[in-house]
């Protein structure tokens, strides 16, 4: 397995455990974000931005536990 499959494996395992609340590293009450699954995972700042993937996996789990807790992420203009 190369580094970068790896690495990859690192922020989807630490992407899942924040989801699950199942965290090693970050605190359960800490708000998912990008920041928090690289510090999940034990990688450095900005290590998911080589992966769009993983940028797109953490908007979509936002929007999966909004919708599961009947918040809306859009914002109101007004």
């Amino acid at each position: 397995m190369s580094k970068k499959e790896y690495t990859l494996q690192a922020l989807l395992a630490a992407l899942e455990r924040i989801v699950q609340g199942t965290v090693k590293r970050i605190s359960k009450n800490r708000k998912l974000s990008v920041r928090a699954v690289e510090e999940e995972a034990n990688l450095g700042n900005g290590s998911c931005y080589y992966y769009p993937e993983m940028i797109d996996a953490v908007k979509e789990a936002k929007k999966e536990i909004a919708a599961k807790h009947g918040v809306s992420l859009v914002k109101d203009t007004g």
